[in-house]
């Protein structure tokens, strides 16, 4: 059963979610307020207020176990497009919301006497272990595709070097057999 746009007019929905969603520090519970609706019954009021309840205690957690992480709606928006692919930043963020989903969900689950209605939002959560050590064991500091990530770019790119320093090689000469008069003072091969 839903409530009648004039009940939820009366209630003034709209301003109680914009007076929460200034309270938010994050984008996507911000973009997850403008969808929320008012429960329609007395039971489902409660059920909602059992959840919230059980979050805020845990939010008194001084240092849960997953840091924040970043919204992943644009990646998600990416990925839902045939042939994309993401570049090692967002790379990185997904394999981190991940790590950070498993992390906290396993947490709650340990604790799932305290908590036990997150506990079972949480019962199903990924666990993608292997994808988050190969995606982060793939990119360096700055994002970058290390030659470690697979075998055959490691292959490729010490062939991309080799064939390089040849090149230079090659051209170094060229340059030493050019008269003196054409040779720039610094003639290395760029």
């Amino acid at each position: 059963m839903r409530l009648e746009p004039e009940t939820i007019a009366a209630l003034e929905w709209d301003r109680v979610r914009e007076l929460v969603a200034g309270a938010t520090s994050s984008a996507l519970t911000r973009r997850t307020l403008e969808r929320w609706q008012p429960r329609a019954s007395l039971a489902e009021a409660r059920a909602a207020l059992a959840e919230v309840a059980e979050g805020m205690d845990l939010a008194g957690i001084a240092r849960l176990p997953a840091p924040f992480v970043e919204d992943q709606d644009r990646t998600l928006r990416v990925l839902a497009v045939q042939g994309s692919a993401l570049d090692g930043r967002a790379l990185i963020d997904a394999a981190r919301t991940l790590e950070a989903t498993r992390r906290f969900a396993r947490f709650v689950r340990h604790e799932g006497a305290r908590w036990p209605l997150l506990a079972e939002r949480f019962r199903v959560a990924p666990e993608e272990l292997d994808l988050e050590t190969m995606i982060l064991g793939a990119f360096d500091p700055e994002a970058r595709l290390v030659d470690a990530a697979s075998p055959r770019l490691r292959d490729l790119r010490a062939e991309v070097r080799s064939h390089r320093a040849a090149l230079v090689e090659r051209l170094s000469r060229l340059i030493a057999r050019l008269p003196h008069v054409l040779v720039a003072a610094d003639s290395r091969p760029t």
